[in-house]
């Protein structure tokens, strides 16, 4: 994560909150987590980074339990060819689940 933010390429910012956000929820800081998953959120609107946006917003859901929100995260992912919104965002959104 240190190296990617080290680039001034809005995609490596966005991974770099990727890893910040997973590491943080795996090790249970829920605030620090939320925190990080939001900036992965606007970070990949902004770079045009659909999918892992939509993803975002699923790993905001399950962090705050917002059903609603889930729902709407899964529809996103779904319309954009994706038949399993729950295992795209282990792929592209690791917390080290088991």
């Amino acid at each position: 994560a240190r190296t990617l933010a080290t680039f001034s390429n809005a995609v490596a910012q966005v991974w770099a909150h990727v890893l910040r956000a997973g590491s943080a929820i795996r090790a249970g800081d829920k605030s620090r987590g939320e925190a990080a998953t939001a900036a992965v959120e606007q970070g990949a609107l902004a770079a045009g980074m659909k999918l892992t946006s939509a993803a975002a917003r699923f790993r905001l859901a399950e962090l705050r339990g917002d059903d609603s929100l889930l729902a709407t995260a899964s529809a996103e992912m779904t319309k954009l060819g994706i038949r399993v919104p729950r295992k795209m965002t282990a792929l592209l959104f690791p917390i080290g689940e088991r």
